[in-house]
């Protein structure tokens, strides 16, 4: 056990902390969201699978990029896998925001795969073959772990991953989520849409956090909330939030 001697209460409350804050926040990473860290316990815990959930409009898009961009304002590389729009699509949705997507594509910073290929050649071969389902499931993660390793990548997003998994059933959910785990020390957020499996997406009970972005209206106003609805190895609040989405800036909790 470490020894602290201070002249008095203050002074050794400064030396304890000085020593102890470097442990409390080891292993946790900015989600890029301004507002969100504290709501979190602080961030993303490094290397784990977080869900975003939304409804239509809400920000997913917007959310999965403003990750990406605040690892590579720190140097640290991302891979963004769409599923829906093509990559083109993706950067100019950043630029209506304001976001700096287009200048970290073009510096190498961030890369864009389409995923699209893969599905339409998966939806030729049939959803339902175990044997194309687990040799499409392989060239998934084997896509993202090359490119990721040649990016040297820390942080992946998924937009959106309902695409991805045709056959979503628990044991093919777990699969697909543990093979995300298994990447290594990156970070991944999939984003879905909110209630394609009713009240609870399947992946909730495998990722290490769930975040809910929702609209909600009163006989005054339309407004979005947040809510941060699971977030394992740290403390987190549970209540809904308001955020906006402002030009510059993306989403921002309120």
């Amino acid at each position: 056990m470490d020894v602290v001697e201070c002249a008095d209460a203050a002074a050794a409350y400064s030396r304890i902390r000085a020593r102890i804050e470097p442990a409390l926040t080891e292993g946790i990473i900015s989600t890029g969201v301004q507002g969100l860290g504290p709501l979190l316990g602080g961030g993303f815990v490094e290397g784990r699978t977080y869900l975003l959930l939304g409804a239509v409009s809400a920000g997913k898009t917007t959310f999965a990029i403003q990750f990406l961009l605040d690892g590579a304002h720190r140097g640290q590389r991302g891979l963004l896998l769409t599923t829906w729009e093509s990559p083109a699509d993706i950067v100019a949705h950043a630029d209506r925001v304001g976001l700096d997507l287009r200048e970290q594509v073009t510096r190498g910073n961030i890369i864009i795969l389409n995923a699209t290929p893969m599905l339409d050649e998966l939806r030729r071969k049939g959803f339902t073959d175990p044997a194309h389902y687990d040799s499409y499931l392989t060239r998934v993660f084997g896509e993202l772990s090359s490119h990721a390793s040649r990016l040297n990548a820390t942080r992946i997003a998924i937009d959106t991953v309902t695409p991805l998994m045709p056959i979503r059933k628990y044991d093919e959910v777990r699969m697909f989520i543990s093979g995300l785990d298994r990447l290594g020390r990156v970070t991944t957020l999939i984003t879905e849409e909110l209630g394609l499996d009713g009240d609870t997406a399947l992946e909730e009970y495998f990722v290490s956090g769930v975040i809910v972005l929702r609209k909600r209206s009163t006989e005054e106003e339309t407004f979005r909330t947040l809510q941060v609805q699971k977030q394992r190895q740290a403390p987190h609040d549970p209540a809904p939030h308001r955020y906006t989405i402002e030009r510059g800036a993306g989403i921002v909790v309120q």
